[in-house]
């Protein structure tokens, strides 16, 4: 026999319609944690005002579907979410994976030789690089300009800065102290910094 199922955004409602045209509602399965799961408690507050929301008693039969197994339609559901979850996260470690390739690979190109010229291009460069490694594992590269790097956790944001020993010249402004992937409000005595010659980009 059919079970007549109502879905909101948070529930999987099972609803009974009993011999005097009443309806009994129980909740049966309640969205949390990415998935439906089986409630703690099938009661449903206010449930006559709940019915009245859904345009009375017809109003809510008429958006009910007549489902077999209420198990086996959630655990299709569940099938779904987890496959669009895991194309989601697939598609995201496929991006940080690109962007990995792009920052070595920028990397590589500015600092080939054994000393690299100090300049805007170069310190973002070498701030994105290691922004995306943790400071333990750093190795810094020779440059024109000599410098001490640092990296800090800014409310779970990871951001590294540069200071160097002389100045150089950003957006026309002379500057030692930058960096790169602080949030707004954060680290306010360093400059962000971004590349000016795109054509190595």
């Amino acid at each position: 026999m059919a079970t007549k199922i109502f879905r909101s955004n948070s529930f999987f409602y099972q609803v009974e319609q009993r011999e005097d045209g009443t309806l009994n509602l129980s909740r049966e399965y309640q969205y949390r944690g990415g998935e439906w799961q089986p409630t703690a408690s099938k009661d449903v507050p206010n449930v006559g005002a709940f019915i009245n929301q859904q345009g009375g008693i017809d109003g809510l039969l008429a958006k009910c579907e007549d489902i077999e197994d209420i198990s086996a339609e959630v655990e299709r559901v569940n099938g779904i979410l987890r496959k669009r979850r895991d194309e989601v996260m697939a598609a995201k470690a496929a991006r940080q994976e690109e962007r990995a390739r792009k920052i070595a690979a920028d990397y590589d190109k500015i600092f080939a030789g054994e000393v690299t010229e100090t300049n805007a291009d170069s310190v973002y460069v070498l701030l994105r690089k290691l922004n995306s490694e943790n400071w333990g594992g750093w190795e810094l590269p020779k440059m024109t300009i000599g410098y001490t790097c640092n990296q800090y956790d800014c409310d779970g944001k990871t951001a590294t800065t540069i200071k160097l020993d002389s100045p150089i010249i950003v957006s026309d402004e002379e500057g030692t102290m930058f960096q790169y992937g602080a949030p707004v409000g954060h680290l306010r005595k360093y400059r962000r910094i971004a590349p000016e010659n795109f054509e190595w980009m």
